[in-house]
């Protein structure tokens, strides 16, 4: 029993201690593969397996076995036979490579490149060509380097459409734009405290003495060739003054959310051009 856990407890420790290296075999016509290697490495031995094609209908685990020259950084991998693979393929088909890599690069940046030979069953030769490989630690900072770059694009470009501002006593807002409606929220972004507006665009009252909720009240209005107001006018302070309703225009794809400060009786004034 014990050398039971000893033996497994040696096989788990050393699949802790492999390394994996991700990349790309590149034939001899510039046909490319996805390429995986998972080495455990004692002192000159090498075990593990290789997997090709990855995620794909042709996905192919083999076992596989070298040796390791620490004093070159060398390394000499063969596929010995296949573990799985989801392809219909006969096997007698099966190339198997022969791979001889070298370490590149300094260590945070460090890599394996080389040279492979495949071969049939029946040892006739079936491929050759180049092999490059990077740790998959390494390459998953990379991923989520690019990820994070590409979400902050998108922050920036949701937060370059989203303009806040706050609006005082007589202030004047303009807005451009081409299409013939927009859509109006109206809420109080804070405690309700019963501030009350009335909302009138052009010569029309959207909301008379409305009380504004945590819930956004909406709506949708057809613009005008030309100049459109829209006036928000403070008809209290509700019981915690200032009146801080919460006014948001969309236009196109762009939102405008503009908190109102008013005193009772205080009002803006928002023009909106229509091209």
């Amino acid at each position: 029993m014990i050398k039971t856990l000893i033996v497994i407890f040696l096989f788990f420790q050393s699949e802790l201690n492999a390394e994996e290296y991700v990349g790309s075999i590149i034939l001899s016509d510039s046909t490319i593969y996805t390429f995986e290697l998972n080495l455990i490495i004692n002192k000159e031995n090498i075990t593990g397996y290789s997997i090709t094609n990855y995620g794909t209908s042709s996905e192919t685990k083999s076992r596989i076995e070298g040796t390791f020259d620490k004093t070159k950084n060398e390394y000499i991998i063969i596929e010995k036979y296949i573990i799985y693979t989801k392809s219909k393929e006969s096997i007698k088909k099966f190339c198997h490579l022969r791979i001889d890599l070298s370490e590149k690069g300094s260590f945070k940046s460090k890599r394996l490149e080389g040279e492979f030979i495949g071969y049939f069953d029946n040892k006739d030769k079936c491929a050759e060509g180049k092999i490059i490989l990077i740790k998959k630690e390494k390459l998953k900072k990379i991923e989520n380097k690019i990820n994070k770059r590409i979400q902050k694009r998108i922050n920036d470009k949701s937060e370059d459409n989203n303009k806040k501002l706050t609006l005082e006593k007589d202030d004047k807002f303009y807005i451009e734009t081409s299409k013939k409606y927009i859509s109006i929220r109206v809420w109080d972004p804070n405690q309700e405290d019963n501030d009350m507006i009335t909302i009138k665009f052009n010569d029309d009252l959207i909301l008379e003495n409305y009380s504004t909720k945590n819930k956004p009240k909406k709506r949708r209005v057809k613009l005008s060739k030309g100049r459109n107001s829209l006036v928000i006018s403070a008809i209290n302070e509700g019981t915690n003054p200032p009146n801080t309703s919460t006014v948001e225009i969309k236009v196109d794809r762009q939102l405008y959310q503009i908190e109102t400060n008013l005193e009772m009786k205080n009002d803006i004034i928002i023009f909106i051009d229509r091209k």
